[in-house]
């Protein structure tokens, strides 16, 4: 209908069939590789985070509540917690041996399934939406456990943007519309879905790594998502 969402979750059958792909056959243990791309991740995520870091120190905030979905092995978790100690931090993850290693590694226990029953200074949702089944139900959800004034973290990729930029390498057509990515947004439908979620943008950055948003909870109707 023009709207450009593409969605083709027919790889799945059920949430259960997802959560045991992602656990065993989505990806192999994490290598130094992934080291040296989640050390260049958190200059993204301080370029977006640092301010507010910045602000809950000046207001005396010692313990936010940090909630991660799709915490590969611990080490955004892990960078909160170096800069608040005192933080409570929740993180989600499936794949088996990302979860080991966040344990051994940072002494950080991730849980298949996302704590609706915590408030949250700041949800984290970093390439992950493109991944799961319902996204906009799933964005609601975490909407509903931000704090009133809570911060909602979140980057996806538009695929159309990012499939004509020459194809530079490791971003070509087959990386964008890999059978993983069951979702694919134009950045005016993202917005729709992220404004009927209950959320409006604080700030949006589509240069770094996809569309990232700094998103917190809006009293707006939101139009229909047609």
């Amino acid at each position: 209908d023009g709207c450009g969402f593409i969605t083709y979750p027919e790889k799945y059958k059920t949430y259960e069939e997802i959560k045991q792909y992602y656990a065993n056959d989505y990806r192999p243990a994490p290598q130094a590789g992934n080291l040296f791309t989640g050390e260049r991740k958190l200059q993204y995520h301080a370029f977006f985070l640092t301010p507010i870091f910045d602000k809950w120190k000046a207001d005396g905030k010692t313990e936010p509540v940090v909630g991660e979905i799709g915490a590969a092995y611990g080490m955004f978790l892990h960078w909160v917690r170096n800069a608040f100690p005192k933080a409570v931090i929740h993180g989600t993850e499936l794949t088996e041996s990302y979860k080991r290693v966040a344990w051994h590694e940072y002494d950080i226990k991730l849980e298949n399934d996302f704590d609706t029953s915590k408030k949250y200074d700041l949800i984290t949702s970093y390439h992950v939406l493109e991944h799961q089944m319902d996204p906009d139900h799933r964005l609601k959800e975490y909407a509903d456990c931000l704090k009133d004034d809570g911060i909602f973290y979140l980057s996806c990729p538009i695929w159309f943007r990012e499939a004509s930029n020459g194809a530079m390498g490791g971003f070509d057509i087959e990386y964008h519309y890999h059978p993983d990515h069951i979702n694919s947004w134009s950045q005016e439908h993202l917005e729709a879905v992220i404004a009927k979620a209950g959320l409006e943008i604080l700030m949006r950055n589509d240069d770094i790594y996809g569309n990232t948003y700094l998103l917190k909870k809006s009293s707006k109707v939101a139009e229909p998502v047609k």
